[in-house]
């Protein structure tokens, strides 16, 4: 991977009863299924799931059960990048 290149996020425009964006994390033509949790300020689910509760101040993006990227910031959840 070049220092160029960027990982493309596409997510959900709204979360699901967990509070989760599903999406997918790409690299050129290779991608992942993500789910994002937003902070707890944020956070819009109906239910919280044990172990998946929302962090303080970090949005958490995790690939199946494992947090890849803890963020400060609010992403422009339609076309976020983050460093591979």
């Amino acid at each position: 991977m070049s220092k160029d290149q960027k990982v493309e996020l596409k997510l959900s425009d709204r979360p699901d009863g967990y509070g989760f964006f599903y999406g997918t994390a790409s690299l050129g033509d290779e991608f992942v299924n993500v789910s994002v949790m937003p902070p707890k300020d944020q956070w819009n689910g109906d239910i919280e799931l044990d172990g998946y509760k929302p962090y303080p101040k970090q949005w958490i993006l995790m690939r199946m059960v494992m947090n890849l990227l803890a963020l400060r910031q609010r992403p422009n959840l339609k076309t976020s990048y983050c460093p591979a």
